[in-house]
């Protein structure tokens, strides 16, 4: 289509959709369009015409975004498929229809081998749907899957490729590393990611906590971080234990300042100093004790495999650190600040830290707990137990069942039935809550509660001031073992500590 006839198609749509105040400044852009093909001798509309226009006006935003609207129309009208940025359309492809789509996934085998990622998209709108997710959040998926069909577009394909999508999630990465994009963005984008490719191996999405997976900073290190855990594994260690070993070798490599494999040959004591140095500033002396042991035994290591020429593993000595077993609680005074305060919060928070502060139960427990687990006409509660996986029964008392009533009532998102579990999320997808340390560090650091023996905010300690209040009490020791459903009295240790009274009176006085 020739220029004129295509500037005279797009003022009539200009003429039809826009406000006639407009329409002078419009008709100032589009003769620039028609100058600026002249000046490029193109005839025709096409991407560096589109860009050579909007680059001229980038001063004004006013005057880009009329050069933006030319090019849209004159992208629809020509067909030309341009791009308004690198990840963006001027008229995104069009999707095929919901239905049609849900026609072709009929029958289809997983994982699928060859796709449109426009019919990929749309059947992944459909998946997202069924969480009940806003529009808003349903848009902003929408628009990462957009962005790896224009994409791939450039590559001369829209068909579907896992290898693709998870470049695409690393070039974002990247991008959020340089600071260019938001976390809030990144985390749209590794969700929106997990979920194309999950849809493209099963057709369906289970919805789950996304983690990021640490890495290695320099890829000079990756061959010699994976041979380590190769090592660890072959040593016969627990996969806890080579997660753990893992992570402290991550570090070790990510941080230790040393900037490949020809400065690691050169490592001297002044380095394994400031590594040292680097762990103790972020680690309790006590997991210092864990860390110090791995850090020597990744040295012998390195001198066994010939990676630095002298053994310097003796340079890492044990940290000496007393345990005193001393369980952190809040205080009788702080406890009642704390009830007495409960209504400013939610009704969901509120039912948590009364059945954390009356029950003891912890914190995976509650987390899981079920209707099924609840017996309100005989008023007990029946489970079992996530960490030691035994059953136990606790009184369903007053106070925490109508806390746990008017939260499921008068707040828990309607949206949320048919979830098995009580305590859910308080936006869509609406899952069962994976930990509560964020409820219980916000509510104690709001009412500036400080702990009783050390600094801690997690919901382990509302189970300490149970059984602190248990024991003023005179409550058996056998009943408090049972109430907190340990197996055995040896995991009483750390509560019964809290008894400061018998503790001084066992007190020997000496003689000065």
């Amino acid at each position: 289509m020739k220029l004129q006839e295509l500037s005279q198609l797009i003022m009539d749509y200009a003429n039809e959709n826009f406000m006639k105040s407009t329409i002078p400044g419009f008709k100032t852009i589009l003769k620039s369009f028609l100058d600026t093909a002249d000046e490029l001798s193109i005839d025709y509309a096409c991407q560096e015409l589109y860009d050579t226009l909007i680059s001229k006006y980038h001063e004004s935003r006013n005057k880009k975004n009329l050069c933006i609207w030319v090019c849209r129309i004159a992208d629809r009208i020509a067909g030309t498929h341009a791009l308004r940025d690198p990840e963006t359309f001027f008229n995104a492809l069009p999707l095929p229809a919901e239905t049609e789509v849900e026609s072709l996934f009929k029958g289809i085998t997983y994982p699928i081998k060859e796709i449109d990622l426009k019919v990929l998209t749309v059947r992944c709108v459909t998946v997202i749907k069924a969480f009940r997710l806003s529009d808003s959040s349903v848009g902003q998926y929408l628009k990462v899957w957009k962005a790896i069909t224009c994409c791939s577009y450039q590559t001369g394909t829209t068909l579907y490729s896992r290898l693709f999508v998870e470049n695409f999630l690393k070039h974002k990465e990247s991008a959020l590393n340089n600071g260019t994009i938001r976390k809030w963005q990144m985390k749209m984008v590794r969700r929106a990611v997990a979920i194309m490719i999950q849809v493209a191996d099963t057709g369906t999405y289970k919805w789950e906590y996304i983690y990021k997976k640490p890495g290695i900073d320099n890829p000079e290190f990756k061959p010699l971080f994976k041979e380590y855990v190769e090592y660890c594994i072959n040593s016969d260690l627990a996969d806890n234990t080579v997660k753990t070993h893992s992570h402290v070798f991550r570090r070790f490599l990510n941080n230790s300042g040393i900037t490949g494999m020809a400065a690691l040959k050169n490592i001297s004591p002044d380095d394994i100093k400031k590594i040292l140095t680097y762990y103790s500033l972020r680690y309790s002396s006590r997991s210092m004790q864990t860390v110090e042991p791995i850090i020597a035994q990744i040295l012998d290591f390195l001198y066994e495999s010939n990676y630095v020429p002298n053994k310097l593993s003796g340079m890492v000595l044990k940290t000496c650190c007393v345990k005193d077993n001393v369980a952190a609680y809040i205080s009788k005074d702080d406890t009642e600040l704390l009830i007495d305060t409960l209504d400013n919060f939610t009704k969901r928070d509120k039912a948590i830290v009364l059945t954390l502060l009356c029950l003891g139960l912890r914190g995976s427990d509650i987390c899981n707990l079920k209707f099924e687990n609840i017996d309100w006409k005989s008023e007990k509660i029946h489970l079992i137990q996530v960490k030691t996986n035994t059953p136990i029964t606790l009184p369903l008392v007053a106070q925490v069942g109508n806390a746990i009533y008017d939260y499921i009532k008068e707040e828990r998102p309607s949206a949320a039935i048919g979830n098995p579990y009580i305590f859910v999320s308080g936006r869509a997808p609406y899952q069962n809550l994976h930990s509560l340390y964020g409820v219980c560090s916000r509510i104690l650091k709001t009412l500036n509660i400080k702990t009783v023996n050390a600094s801690s905010y997690g919901p382990h300690v509302f189970r300490y001031s149970l059984v602190n209040r248990l024991l003023k009490q005179q409550v058996p020791h056998q009943v408090i073992t049972d109430s907190l459903g340990h197996k055995s009295s040896q995991a009483d240790k750390p509560y019964i500590s809290m008894e400061e009274d018998m503790l001084r009176k066992c007190a020997i006085e000496l003689p000065l």
